[in-house]
């Protein structure tokens, strides 16, 4: 009796231990999140400030679109042409990597440009507001 007691115990010690590791093994796959400024119009040679916002993550690994990258936590990065970039993050634990894109706003070129005679001028094309007019219904489709 005393024999199968104890094993019965062992067994009972043994499935709590294998239950303890199994939860603390369990991470959660991280959550890849940022936010960047300026976020309406920025031009290049500006710096742009990126705030890594992620959850369950223990590495960054940063995709500009233009071909920089960075391993930092919230990098500030200098894109030195116009264009749109769509910035990567992925962020990685234990128990994997997960990646978030985000379309950046065009990036317009500097707020002057240089013709050809040296003379500067302003850049006056800003990105175009899109909306919708209503007007009162005719009753028809």
């Amino acid at each position: 009796m005393k024999l199968k007691e104890d094993l019965r115990k062992m067994h009972i010690g043994a499935s709590l231990a294998i239950a303890i590791f199994i939860v603390l093994s369990c991470q959660r796959l991280p959550e890849p999140a940022f936010s960047y400024a300026p976020t309406e119009n920025p031009e290049a040679g500006e710096a742009v400030q990126f705030t890594n916002e992620s959850k369950n993550a223990a590495t960054y690994n940063w995709d500009f679109g233009d071909g920089g990258s960075s391993t930092e936590n919230s990098p500030e990065y200098l894109y030195q042409e116009a264009g749109i970039f769509g910035v990567r993050l992925t962020a990685s634990n234990d128990s994997g990597e997960e990646s978030i894109v985000q379309w950046l706003p065009s990036m317009n070129p500097p707020s002057w440009v240089s013709l050809s005679s040296g003379i500067p001028i302003r850049w006056y094309c800003q990105r175009p507001r899109y909306g919708f007019m209503t007007t009162k219904p005719t009753g028809r489709m």
